[in-house]
């Protein structure tokens, strides 16, 4: 009786056995398939240069007072239509902090972002003329988060209007 017992409890798991490894080999198969995809995007992405990669440039908007907030919201216009190497700027939400540098500042974060950085200011100084183009890759180039084209507006208290061209 023990004997039919076991061959019964073999007999299961050699089906469950079968079961499993045939399921598992369609999620190996759909694994590998996925991996292969992606090796391929991914080599893809390297023949392209990494202007083709980036996406818009994104300028985030640090000021002191809702005034202020006011003024670069009515400016919102000329600041969506600065063009850097053929792309317009994606103007983030502004941001009202009680503390910040004691000079207006553009800042970047990325050592490749130098040149591009450096037209955005040429284009903002126009509107700015007391603004202060700040290298901050040092301090955040390992930092992840912050992605190819993040750039930062510090406005000072007391910047009150735009000098708009």
């Amino acid at each position: 009786m023990q004997k039919g017992k076991t061959m019964k409890y073999i007999i299961m798991l050699a089906l469950l056995l079968v079961i499993t490894s045939q399921n598992s080999y369609a999620q190996l198969d759909e694994l590998i398939k996925r991996n292969v995809k992606k090796s391929a995007e991914s080599y893809e992405l390297l023949l392209k240069s990494p202007e083709e990669t980036r996406g818009a440039p994104r300028l985030w908007l640090h000021v002191r007072s809702s005034a202020q907030e006011k003024t670069i919201q009515e400016t919102g216009v000329w600041l969506k239509s600065i063009s850097l190497g053929g792309r317009t700027i994606e103007v983030r939400p502004i941001q009202i902090l009680n503390t910040g540098p004691s000079e207006s500042q553009l800042r970047f974060f990325r050592i490749q972002d130098k040149n591009e950085a450096e037209q955005l200011f040429h284009e903002l100084k126009k509107a700015l003329p007391q603004l202060q183009l700040k290298d901050f890759s040092r301090q955040y180039q390992s930092i992840d988060w912050l992605k190819p084209g993040h750039y930062e507006l510090w406005l000072t208290p007391d910047v009150s209007n735009f000098n708009l061209p």
